[in-house]
């Protein structure tokens, strides 16, 4: 989940009052195109595969500069696609997490979620951009 939302002109502070990394949590750091970089604490707990993704696909820098290529005013910011408008090539359906649900886990503004089809979730993220 993410510590800062908000995307282009006014930098938007999401939950920064809810949500602090502190020493042992789990985060990644990516650089989005034309926004700057991105820290996300993740919850492991809450989705165990999606985030052992999530945290392979940043280490190997696979987000390092992607573009954002859908922006939903008050829904979501969508990016993470393999070629940066929103479509993924053909990835073979062994390679997609199967969606996880959560008890524990909440959108709330500024919150990092996988975005998923009938598959499952690959690559792409959402930034939830609503109270």
């Amino acid at each position: 989940m993410l510590t800062a939302g908000g995307c282009g002109g006014e930098k938007a502070t999401g939950n920064l009052g809810d949500v602090t990394i502190e020493t042992g949590d789990v985060y990644a750091i990516i650089s989005i195109m034309d926004y700057g970089d991105i820290t996300a604490k993740l919850f492991p707990e809450a989705a165990p595969k999606s985030v052992q993704r999530f945290i392979e696909f940043s280490e190997r820098g696979y987000y390092d500069y992607k573009t954002i290529h859908r922006v939903i005013d008050n829904y979501a910011i969508q990016g993470g696609s393999l070629n940066g408008d929103g479509s993924d090539g053909k990835i073979p359906d062994a390679q997609y997490v199967p969606l996880e649900i959560s008890d524990s886990a909440r959108n709330f503004y500024g919150a990092l979620c996988f975005a998923s089809n009938s598959k499952g979730s690959y690559s792409q993220f959402y930034i939830v951009d609503n109270n």
